[in-house]
């Protein structure tokens, strides 16, 4: 196996543990945000979508002004895209692929730093 194979194959989990720190980080804000809202308007851990993580951060602003969560959420993202990318980058996968991946992703994050601010 050459080494840029194996270099990625170790950028690749490393990319997925900090993807799985994220998922884990994601749980805590809303175990957070649960403890301190009524028992009906608390979140549920399955079912994200758009309009759902929306009315997470801000309730998570809200509650927490200064609460790390999100910004460690927000860090976890970007160094799993750059882990990502570069794997698919070392694995020998087109330029224009390895682009339009890193793009579509750069914009995806740039949404969730937008979102959480």
């Amino acid at each position: 196996m050459e080494w840029r194979i194996a270099t990625a194959f170790v950028i690749l989990l490393a990319g997925g543990g900090r993807g799985l720190a994220c998922s884990i980080t994601g749980l805590q804000m809303v175990e957070e945000v649960n403890a301190k809202l009524p028992k009906e308007e608390r979140f549920e851990e399955l079912g994200w979508y758009y309009p759902k993580t929306v009315r997470l951060y801000k309730t998570y602003r809200s509650l927490y002004p200064d609460g790390p969560l999100i910004r460690r959420l927000n860090i976890l993202s970007a160094v799993s895209l750059i882990s990502f990318v570069s794997a698919i980058a070392l694995f020998g996968f087109p330029f224009a692929m390895v682009a339009w991946v890193g793009c579509g992703g750069g914009l995806l994050l740039w949404l969730q730093i937008r979102l959480s601010a």
